[in-house]
């Protein structure tokens, strides 16, 4: 027994040892994942320098990470604000000003305003429109309206319920939108790793309080990677189809019910995949399939919708106009895209503000 306890004692220092050399040799060399991280910035340098810079890991699994307060920097010619609440944009109080509606946009890069500066936004954009004097009454003073921007890069519809219950609903909100994009049901969310401003997926069953120092390990990445690709095979990854739409039409459930539990009206503008002109405009594509099941589930539910395909379709020949670059492709919107968008919601938005 005592030989077979010690040899069990040498395997275990093996298997754990050989590891951590390993892992030491490593780092000393050089984590091969900084190299990476070069070859992207070159490709897509600003948002890797906002990812890197703009982002704070943060020790809460519902969250994972946010944009850092008090972050201000210029990036590919973009300046990115971020103010004391962690929301892109200047100041504003926490208490609403007497006689403003107060709206919320909520939703992932999109609404963000990933490559477009904070004038030319959504959220700037609709601004604009609903301030604008009511032409059937000219005589009257412009509303009083603020949109507020929620908006996070790389988040997901249970991220921003989240971001929406710890920040947005004590604004006071007279509305929340939701602008939702068609690869939100996607099972995982990304890990921050602080230590290589970095995102990644980490779907490994160790304990979310671990993970930001075990990111630092390069052996561990590697296992992280392996189960992703693993999972993503399996299919546990897609954005579109079957598998995931529980996880999709479930998240878009609590987001409503959050709404009405705190009293407040909640718009759907339900964002197309925007792959490019000839995805966007056949209706048996799945982007197009993807966009339909959504309108539908929002329709039987009863939740006010805006069906931005359509409105899109009616409005641009070519959907690429609207992209930030085409060299390298960049589908996220433009000036022009936000300034669209904008026009398509403030309708309904007015609608439901004066409700």
């Amino acid at each position: 027994m005592r030989k077979w306890a010690k040899r069990i004692v040498v395997v275990l220092a093996v298997l754990l040892l050989v590891p951590l050399a390993l892992e030491i040799t490593i780092q000393v060399i050089g984590d091969p994942r900084r190299a990476e991280l070069v070859a992207q910035a070159k490709e897509r340098a600003a948002y890797w320098q906002l990812e890197s810079a703009g982002f704070l890991e943060v020790d809460d699994q519902a969250l994972r990470f946010k944009l850092r307060p008090g972050f201000d920097e210029t990036i590919g010619g973009v300046e990115y604000r971020v103010n004391a609440l962690g929301l892109r944009g200047g100041p504003i109080s926490t208490e609403k000003p007497a006689g403003t509606k107060r709206v919320l946009i909520v939703g992932d890069s999109y609404a963000f305003g990933l490559g477009v500066r904070e004038e030319d936004s959504l959220e700037m954009r609709l601004q604009e429109l609903l301030e604008r004097t009511d032409p059937a009454a000219p005589a009257a003073p412009p509303a009083k309206v603020e949109v507020l921007n929620l908006g996070v890069p790389a988040y997901q519809t249970q991220q921003e319920l989240t971001l929406l219950e710890r920040v947005g609903f004590p604004l006071s909100p007279d509305l929340v939108v939701l602008v939702y994009y068609a690869n939100d049901n996607v099972v995982a969310s990304l890990t921050f790793a602080p230590g290589l401003g970095m995102l990644y997926v980490d779907e490994l069953p160790v304990p979310y309080s671990w993970k930001a120092t075990l990111s630092r390990s390069y052996l561990y990445s590697l296992l992280a990677r392996a189960d992703a690709k693993r999972r993503f095979d399996r299919g546990e990854y897609d954005a579109r189809g079957d598998r995931c739409w529980p996880v999709t039409s479930q998240r878009l459930r609590d987001f409503a019910a959050a709404c009405s539990a705190h009293h407040v009206p909640f718009l759907l503008a339900a964002l197309p995949e925007l792959s490019g002109r000839k995805e966007l405009r056949d209706d048996d594509s799945p982007a197009a399939t993807d966009q339909a099941r959504v309108i539908a589930f929002a329709t039987a539910q009863g939740w006010p919708v805006v069906d931005l395909r359509t409105g899109l379709l009616e409005r641009v020949r070519a959907i690429e106009s609207l992209f930030v670059s085409l060299k390298p492709i960049d589908n996220h919107l433009n000036a022009e895209g936000n300034r669209v968008v904008a026009e398509l919601l403030a309708p309904e938005i007015q609608r439901l503000l004066v409700r």
